[in-house]
């Protein structure tokens, strides 16, 4: 995409590995596409209340790897 907003070394179209698989996602049907934007989906009310209440008994850090 030419534009004089984006830098010249951006203007050739590229694929990356999130791009490919992006492509591939959108013909597979019902899939939910959690990756980017947001969820066209209200999250369960029971989720909400047992991840309210886990971050109130302070769970709020990363997992260890």
């Amino acid at each position: 995409m030419k534009s004089s907003l984006i830098a010249k070394r951006y203007w050739k179209d590229k694929t990356t590995p999130m791009g490919e698989v992006a492509v591939l996602a959108q013909g597979v049907p019902d899939l939910i596409n959690l990756s980017i934007g947001d969820p066209d989906l209200t999250t369960d009310p029971q989720v909400i209340e047992k991840a309210l209440a886990d971050a109130l008994a302070g769970h709020t850090r990363y997992t260890d790897c």
